[in-house]
């Protein structure tokens, strides 16, 4: 508040603001488990981008429903947090040249050149002249205590520009403390049975110097490590330790996989025709339903670096479009109203209530959307490019006048992605 200027009256305003950022933050508390306060309670993960795109106080232009000509529609406010409960997840808080709150979600941060502006900044000018007569002078450092002012702390080293040395990779790191094999139980061919040994420790040359270089890529890792079994050690090398597929571990007695993508890349070409290869971990956080029945497709599904993962996705993506069908079907009524599912329904309908307000509705629809349809005879082919699709009418009830409406919608399941459909999916 100090910084910033801000009316003493706007105090609770900037104590909520404090609030909620506090509860956005990640806290040396136990029982927070490494979350924020918000995900904890919520059971949800914390959204903190409104109080990272705008800062307590800062100026803003806001859309103005009420100006009128020839007054600009994008007016001066201030930001006082967003508002929580009301309207979209981006509706915030602006304060405006009256002293009373706004909340929308159409606003933005004053650009450069604005604030450079000598115009802007008579405009600026008197809008604090006009919060300052409405809600009294700003805050000073005599109206709060010494235990109320946000202390300040010297800086750390790191914080004087200069920057940090990035640390490497831990598979890069050649030391022993940093090697993720070492103590860990394996289990390997020994003669004609599979036998547990544990690794001890990494095999060195005649001059002292670790055998082989870690690598990203498992094929490529060339260290050398000694297994120790119940009958004597025995040297491991990388093409026995350090590929995926051999790749397991005894976790809590119990010999598991270790679940890694590391090493994978697919080819992906994008919608400009162009190929380049991803790695999978990208490819499975940004598109796991299609990764997922890609490798189904093509067969490798049953690798240890799809095995893991693929199952449980499809599975999730099943149980979501069934719940989303069941909610649609399972929609009879709106408003009191009851909403066909067919055209054949809606005509039932009518005749039951005795008029023909669906007819209307779909009439009205049909008319509107013919001229975005070339009427073809049966022996006519689709022309070059053009792909079959079929069609469903979508019924609902407007909320202003409770009159039937309807729609005439693609099967979006059938629809190939393309920069046409991208800009107008719907008829």
């Amino acid at each position: 508040m100090l910084r910033t200027g801000t009316p003493k009256r706007l105090w609770d305003d900037c104590l909520e603001h404090r609030a909620y950022i506090q509860s956005h933050t990640a806290l040396i508390i136990y029982n927070l488990d490494g979350e924020v306060p918000e995900t904890v309670m919520t059971g949800q993960t914390a959204n903190i981008g409104p109080w990272c795109d705008f800062q307590w106080y800062q100026w803003v232009k806001y859309y103005d429903e009420t100006a009128k000509f020839p007054d600009d529609k994008m007016s001066l406010g201030r930001y006082l947090g967003p508002s929580p409960g009301i309207g979209s997840l981006l509706t915030g808080k602006i304060l405006k040249h009256n002293g009373n709150y706004h909340h929308t979600s159409t606003f933005r941060a004053l650009t450069s050149e604005e604030m450079a502006d000598d115009a802007e900044k008579r405009l600026r000018n008197d809008f604090n002249t006009n919060v300052n007569d409405k809600l009294g002078d700003k805050a000073k450092p005599e109206d709060f205590s010494e235990d109320d002012l946000t202390p300040t702390y010297d800086r750390y080293e790191d914080d004087s520009g200069e920057g940090l040395d990035l640390m490497p990779d831990r598979d890069e790191q050649q030391h022993d403390y940093y090697d993720r094999y070492l103590n860990a139980e394996v289990l390997l061919a020994r003669g004609d049975n599979m036998a547990t040994g544990k690794v001890t420790g990494r095999k060195r040359e005649a001059d002292g110097s670790l055998r082989g270089n870690g690598h990203a890529v498992p094929m490529l890792d060339t260290r050398t490590y000694t297994v120790e079994f119940p009958m004597g050690p025995k040297p491991l090398t990388d093409k026995t330790a350090i590929q995926p597929g051999n790749n397991r571990f005894r976790y809590h007695g119990r010999l598991v996989q270790k679940r890694t993508t590391k090493g994978w890349q697919l080819c992906v070409q994008w919608k400009d025709g162009t190929t380049t290869w991803e790695r999978l971990s990208d490819l499975k956080e940004s598109f796991p339903s299609e990764v997922a029945e890609y490798s189904v497709a093509t067969g490798i599904d049953h690798l240890p670096a799809f095995k893991w993962w693929v199952p449980y996705t499809l599975k999730k993506r099943n149980a979501i479009i069934a719940k989303v069908k069941s909610r649609y079907h399972k929609r009879t009524h709106k408003f009191g109203i009851r909403i066909p599912k067919t055209v054949q329904e809606a005509r039932e309908l009518d005749r039951i209530n005795g008029n023909d307000l669906w007819e209307q509705a779909l009439g009205k629809e049909m008319s509107n959307v013919r001229v975005a349809f070339k009427m073809l005879n049966e022996e006519d082919k689709a022309p070059v490019g053009h792909t079959k699709i079929k069609c469903h009418i979508v019924f609902d009830v407007k909320m202003e006048t409770l009159r039937p409406k309807c729609r005439l919608v693609a099967g979006g399941c059938q629809i190939i992605n393309s920069v046409a459909v991208m800009r107008a999916s719907t008829l």
